[in-house]
């Protein structure tokens, strides 16, 4: 039996539920046809091992076919739910350093935020692109007289 299938799936149910909440949704103002899913990057087993070791903390298992898993699984959801998907995990595997987008062969290091960053910004922008602007921009507020500017300002100035 495969369990890292199995958690894949557990984690595909689960990943549904959050983007189903819409207490969470509505908190963060995000209608359920504009949610974005991330997969997870690709897992370093051996930075990891490393980390964990170095760190004094017990080995829990994280491998590149696992998180693999959890990539396609958090995939076929957007495929199935029709959510926009960012999927890290292969774009990270086409650099051809990929483990330096990592800080401890999980999590991303500054250069991983980066490329998150350059992978998710079109989707946000797809996604927001119609929202109407609520505030001036920064440039047109005036530090010395902040209420004057804010209330001055209206929308299409």
């Amino acid at each position: 039996m495969d369990w890292t299938r199995e958690w894949a799936m557990l984690f595909n149910r689960r990943l549904l539920g959050i983007c189903r909440c819409r207490h969470i949704r509505e908190m963060c103002g995000i209608p359920y046809d504009k949610v974005i899913l991330i997969t997870p990057p690709p897992a370093d087993q051996k930075a990891w091992a490393a980390h964990c070791k170095e760190v004094g903390q017990s080995l829990r298992y994280r491998s590149l076919d696992c998180t693999a898993k959890y990539a396609e699984a958090c995939k076929e959801l957007g495929s199935l739910r029709h959510h926009a998907v960012v999927d890290v995990f292969s774009a990270f595997l086409k650099e051809q350093k990929w483990e330096n987008l990592l800080v401890d062969g999980l999590h991303f290091s500054r250069a991983g935020v980066s490329k998150l960053t350059e992978l998710l910004i079109p989707h946000l922008e797809k996604a927001a692109g119609q929202l109407p602007t609520l505030f001036p921009n920064w440039r047109d507020v005036d530090p010395a007289h902040l209420e004057l500017s804010l209330c001055a300002w209206a929308p299409g100035d």
